[in-house]
Order: structure tokens, then sequence, then C-alpha cells
């Protein structure tokens, strides 16, 4: 199965820490008016079996050399990789809370973490979302105060398509 490859490494979905396939959509490179390198949209089920899981997307064997940012804004988490002109960002649909992936003023019913490489969701016992997605993007002309990655990984772009 192909799998998404970007300069920093290839993407891997992991489900409680076991690699798994997964399909993409190659998304349009037209972000904000302006262009990326690469863009991908990846869509995992729920599992359905009423018990808690961790849905990760991570970037496989990448080297210690870069740079890595957390943000978020309302209801959109990002982890963000800088290397040299190069920036890559996967984000999320949710919200994270201090160091806690859910609790129950949550708005979501499931969570979201960063991990060492990547992002998650937490589903867990209660979780009724009947998918996650995942939005990548890349540039390799990276410039100072450049939101194009974080734009092309914001997942209030993709409703239209799911």
């Amino acid at each position: 199965m192909d799998k998404i490859k970007t300069p920093f490494g290839e993407i891997g979905i992991f489900i409680d820490g076991q690699e798994t396939d997964y399909n993409f959509i190659k998304l349009d490179n037209e972000v904000i008016g302006k262009q990326v390198t690469g863009r991908y949209m990846i869509k995992t089920d729920r599992i359905n079996d009423n018990k808690e899981h961790i849905i990760s997307c991570c970037i496989k064997d990448i080297s210690n050399d870069v740079e890595i940012q957390h943000d978020g804004d309302e209801d959109f988490e990002v982890i963000e990789f800088v290397r040299s002109k190069m920036d890559l960002s996967i984000g999320v649909k949710g919200e994270r809370f201090d160091d806690e992936p859910y609790f129950a003023g949550n708005k979501f019913d499931y969570g979201v973490q960063f991990e060492e490489y990547g992002i998650s969701y937490i589903q867990n016992q209660g979780t009724k979302t009947e998918y996650f997605v995942f939005g990548i993007c890349w540039v390799e002309d990276f410039y100072e105060d450049d939101c194009r990655t974080w734009y092309g990984a914001e997942l209030g772009l993709y409703e239209k398509i799911i």
C-alpha cells in the first residue's frame, strides 16, 4: 500500500502503537492563494469495541535535526516540524487541555495529545464520533511568519471533501 512520503520522512498511522495501512487523499496545492509542496488528508474510522484507543499520525524515521512546535486554536491542534527552508504541519480537529488528552468539559467526545513526532486522537469508551481526520501539509520554501502549512493542515477546509 502507498504511504505519504515527505521531506521529513514517511507518514505512518498507528493504532495503539501498531502501524496500520491507511488511505489518503491528495489535495490541491493551493492554500490561502499560495502554493504548497504537498497536501493530504487521512481519514480513519472509529474502532467499534467500546474501549480506549490511541490513533496516531506520526513521521517515521525522522532525523533529530528538526525543530518541533506544538500549537492550537479553537477546535484545532497542530504539530509543526521545521528544518532549514522546509516546514510540515499535521493538524487534527479537537482540543487539548493542559497535559490531559480529554476531560468531562471537552465539547468533543474524544481527546487529542501530542506525540514525539506526531499527534493522536484518544478514542474513549464513550466516543461516538464516526471517524478521525489528519491534515498534512508541507512546503520546501519556508520563510519567517509563513502560515501556509497551518492553513493547509487545518481541518475545517476538509469538511467539504469528507
